[in-house]
């Protein structure tokens, strides 16, 4: 790690700079319910302020992520101390395997509900994801990558007291969700996947109607069932190719 995570040294508008969308009285229900287990005190003493490590931040931050992602703050707490600390420890060991490429998956057990995590990496098979019977509602992080992009915050905040606004890339994002549900024809027009030009451009009229009239459009639903049935074929060919290559 390139700075020490157990020094405290970060403030509460530290955490809150690493931690998107989270508010000051969120951070602090979060504190008085354990939902978090950070090192500074509650109360560090009249006229001194709390002060925290990069170790705690890390935690905020990939709790935060997690809820979200849409996943109850309780589950997210155990996220943490079930799976994604455990990799932490790891990575600043320097005995995580495929390091950087740590990814982590979690889902409800169907029985019981209890939440389940596995960390696994992106450039490894996963059972999980490929099983025909596992599940098929998945919360998955890219842990290594939170953790880097954590830690840079931090490194920017002890160099100039801030941290640099976000970057995204609206071209990129685009061209991401272009290549999952988009292709081109053979008179090179971009089309939803399975689907005509025509039918691409009726599903597109489809889509600006309201969220009501369109859910109760029987043709919206036939045409991206059959682009859904088309990519998820799409997807099990490549995996297919992938696991005899």
């Amino acid at each position: 790690m390139a700075i020490d995570l157990d020094k405290q040294q970060f403030t509460v508008q530290d955490v809150l700079a690493c931690c998107p969308r989270l508010e000051q009285e969120t951070f602090r229900n979060w504190r008085d319910r354990e939902i978090v287990i950070l090192t500074a005190p509650d109360n560090p003493g009249r006229g001194r302020r709390p002060l925290f490590t990069g170790r705690d931040i890390i935690q905020v931050a990939a709790i935060n992520g997690l809820v979200r992602l849409g996943m109850m703050v309780g589950k997210a707490s155990i996220a943490w101390a079930m799976t994604l600390r455990p990799r932490l420890i790891q990575l600043d060991m320097g005995t995580a395997s495929d390091a950087g490429a740590g990814l982590a998956l979690f889902h409800d057990h169907p029985i019981t509900g209890e939440l389940m995590g596995l960390m696994t990496s992106f450039n490894q098979d996963c059972p999980a994801l490929e099983d025909d019977d596992g599940p098929a509602n998945l919360i998955m992080v890219l842990f290594d990558k939170e953790v880097f992009q954590t830690i840079k915050k931090l490194e920017s905040i002890i160099e100039t007291g801030t941290v640099p606004p976000p970057k995204l890339n609206y071209t990129d994002v685009q061209g991401e969700i272009d290549a999952m549900f988009y292709e081109k024809d053979d008179q090179g027009r971009k089309v939803r996947i399975g689907l005509t030009h025509e039918e691409t451009e009726e599903l597109q009229a489809l889509q600006s109607n309201s969220d009501r009239r369109r859910e109760q459009s029987s043709r919206y639903l036939e045409l991206t069932d059959k682009s859904d049935a088309e990519a998820q074929r799409q997807i099990a060919a490549r995996m297919d190719a992938r696991n005899k290559e």
